[in-house]
């Protein structure tokens, strides 16, 4: 959830200074063409953060790493089909966002400029809530888990109603 906000936030920041130039006077930025390069250098700012923080410094892996350290022979059929089961259906659901999104886009570069810069700019404010809105969504799954794994089931319910609401 932290790597999420962050990522939201150093996107509206660096977008707002890159593709339109605020807070800097008389400069109106590099205009749209930032966009892809911002988000792209966003994306990869979440990536060594996520792996900086949690996998280096705090080693929040450790706990689940086997003892005699990690081999191929960790990794067996069970696991890998237990892995799909779980990926490939969130992928494909994260790929479908993507993929209309790209669309979308397409069809905007053959109306005019004035479409495309739209188009850039609904899609910033609709990634950055697609980023709020799934790091929410990550939070409120842990939390729920852990809650109804106690049997805590208030808990449960308030947590859902927290989110839902905060999302909506």
């Amino acid at each position: 959830m932290v790597t999420g906000i962050l990522a939201m936030l150093l996107n509206l920041g660096l977008g707002l200074f890159f593709v339109l130039g605020v807070p800097i006077p008389g400069w109106s930025g590099f205009g749209f063409k930032a966009c892809p390069i911002v988000t792209l250098s966003v994306e990869y700012m979440q990536l060594l953060i996520l792996w900086g923080v949690y996998w280096a410094a705090l080693k929040y892996y450790a706990a689940y790493w086997p003892e005699s350290g990690w081999s191929f022979s960790n990794v067996t059929a069970a696991r890998v089909k237990e892995f799909c089961r779980v990926y490939f259906p969130a992928a494909l659901g994260l790929a479908s966002d993507f993929w209309r999104v790209a669309a979308i886009g397409s069809v905007a570069a053959h109306l005019g400029p004035e479409d495309v810069a739209v188009f850039n700019c609904s899609y910033r404010v609709m990634w950055i809530c697609l980023t709020f809105i799934g790091s929410m969504g990550g939070a409120m799954a842990i939390h729920l888990g852990v809650a109804l794994g106690g049997g805590k089931v208030a808990a449960a319910k308030q947590t859902t109603l927290v989110t839902i609401y905060t999302c909506c």
